[in-house]
């Protein structure tokens, strides 16, 4: 009895080392470094799809339990953006868990035993996931901002590491010395690239990059197995297979840039304006005017609604921004990277007026006599007094910087500011000198916002969540959204009529939505780069400005043709 109890324990110690084995082997090969690899493009690639493809997908919080939305996040290669609804910056907890992955994975993989060894393999794979992630994430989002200078930025540094990554290769440097000396010739040499073709065509620019990583990328596959030989080291071999998601991004988006391109026409609209990347549009009805900034004129001009004629300022204002009219004062103060500036209504004077020396994000009439003055990463406001000249700073609640954009409130004086980027703030501002502010979550990126006083509403444009919030315009709480597809930045409103415009940037798409239905009621094509719309309210006319102009959009024509009365 006791030799056959012996041999049933032998037998069931060799079946589960049998099982453990082959059961270790499948870990092993599903858990793979290149099986890894594989399934994290695969996952991205899904994720970039469903946050681009036209749809009804919607990865707003509303949807999903704390957990589930931060691993859509995740997976949406957004670089733990959903860590935000706590309030976390997502790029230094992501920076942090792939340090602290990547070093936890070199140390246990010098440890011996198989566990400990699965385990470094397992971080390792982690740190480079979210490096990745980090990567196409700051790739992604600043597409959605700033797309030439993104575009032309990641080909210049990817070039660049390329370039140094091959040079290092056929030297053999492998030491930790060579690895560094060649992380900073990467970021030196990619500085100088963007420094040097920023200053030229970017489409020419950006063309002459892609041949260059192109034949890089060539020269590496052909060159594989000397590269070997000679020890490429492991941080240009994780930066190269980086380098295949970021550059095929980077031709997705510039292919959408190129398909949308060229002139719009037709459907009820004209182009008023070769002003090219255009930054900025505001009509004035008091004088029928439409005032444009753009990104390639280091000036202003306004345009006359009634006659068509063009007016460019004599005076050079570098880098403009967004504009501000005040028929009272006969002033327009314009935005720019280096401060406000103020010129007559006509723009032939330029005054000498020390308002704000800072670069200018946004610029708002809130009162007759007031404008609201908006920089880019601090938390201040300055609330300017053209009847005094005097100053006054509105601070908001720490940790609010990252202003986007300023709308006048129905009270004289009050306002609202949107924050993006890693602020998921709305603030509310009013009372006397300015005390009273509101100030609600909303989420991540909060961009373009327009009042709706009637309706007590708030709207506020979330370009990565594919929809328009509408919040209360007292209390800021959320009431409800209108679904509008990825990427809507700028909006405007009729106010009277309960109807919303949107510009989508990179398809460029202006729509026009019916608010209590919440839904589109037409779409018309207006060209690549969509960046700016004002909207005539007697006229119910719509201008828009884009890379190649600027458009006059004929909403009773629009709605007419999609059958809408």
């Amino acid at each position: 009895m006791r030799e056959l109890v012996k041999r049933a324990v032998g037998a069931v110690a060799a079946f589960a080392r049998g099982a453990g084995g082959l059961l270790w082997n499948l870990v092993r090969t599903v858990f793979s470094a290149r099986n890894i690899s594989v399934a994290s493009k695969l996952i991205i690639a899904a994720a970039i799809v469903a946050q681009l493809a036209p749809g009804v997908f919607n990865f707003g919080e509303e949807h999903a339990a704390p957990a589930l939305f931060i691993l859509i996040y995740t997976l949406s290669a957004l670089s733990l953006l959903a860590l935000l609804w706590a309030g976390i910056p997502a790029a230094a907890v992501t920076a942090i868990i792939a340090a602290v992955s990547g070093l936890a994975g070199k140390i246990l993989k010098r440890k011996p035993g198989v566990p400990l060894s699965a385990v470094g393999r397992a971080a390792v794979a982690i740190a480079r996931f979210y490096a990745w992630l980090l990567i196409l994430g700051a790739v992604f989002t600043g597409f959605l901002i700033e797309s030439e200078k993104t575009r032309l930025g990641a080909l210049s540094f990817l070039a660049a590491h390329l370039a140094v990554g091959a040079f290092a290769a056929a030297v053999g440097g492998v030491s930790r010395r060579a690895q560094i000396l060649k992380a900073a010739g990467t970021v030196a040499v990619g500085a100088g690239l963007y420094a040097a073709l920023s200053r030229f065509d970017a489409v020419l620019s950006s063309g002459a990059l892609f041949a260059g990583c192109a034949g890089f990328i060539a020269w590496r596959a052909a060159r594989r197995r000397d590269s070997r030989k000679i020890g490429a080291t492991s941080i240009f071999k994780t930066l190269a297979a980086c380098s295949f998601p970021v550059c095929a991004l980077i031709c997705a988006a510039f292919a959408l840039e190129i398909v949308n391109a060229g002139d719009a026409a037709g459907g009820g609209l004209r182009k008023i304006s070769d002003a090219g990347r255009v930054y900025d549009v505001k009509y004035d009805s008091e004088l029928s005017r439409l005032y444009v900034t753009s990104r390639d004129k280091p000036n202003a001009r306004y345009i006359n609604a009634a006659t068509g004629a063009e007016i460019v300022s004599p005076h050079d204002i570098p880098e403009p921004r967004r504009i501000a009219v005040f028929p009272e004062h006969d002033r327009v103060l314009i935005g720019s990277v280096y401060g406000l500036k103020s010129l007559s209504l006509d723009l032939a004077g330029m005054f000498d007026e020390k308002i704000f020396e800072s670069h200018t994000v946004d610029v708002e009439k809130t009162g007759s006599d007031t404008a609201a003055i908006a920089q880019e990463i601090i938390n201040n406001i300055i609330v300017y007094d053209l009847k005094s000249g005097k100053r006054r700073h509105v601070t908001l609640p720490n940790g609010t910087g990252w202003i986007y954009a300023i709308e006048r409130s129905e009270r004289p004086g009050a306002f609202y500011a949107s924050n993006w980027f890693f602020s998921p703030f709305v603030h509310r501002v009013e009372g006397k000198n300015y005390g009273d502010i509101k100030t609600a979550f909303n989420g991540f990126m909060n961009v373009g916002i327009c009042a709706m006083p009637d309706r007590g509403l708030l709207l506020v444009a979330r370009p990565l969540h594919r929809r328009v919030d509408a919040l209360d315009a007292l209390t800021l709480e959320r009431k409800g959204w209108i679904p509008t597809g990825f990427g809507v930045r700028e909006i405007e409103c009729d106010r009277k009529s309960g109807l919303l415009f949107t510009l989508a940037h990179y398809q460029g798409d202006l729509s026009v939505y019916d608010v209590d239905a919440k839904k589109e009621l037409a779409k018309l094509k207006v060209g690549a780069g969509a960046r700016a719309v004002s909207y005539d309210e007697a006229g119910k006319i719509l201008y828009v400005g884009t890379t190649t102009g600027v458009y006059a959009a004929d909403l009773k024509e629009i709605l007419a043709r999609n059958g809408v009365e």
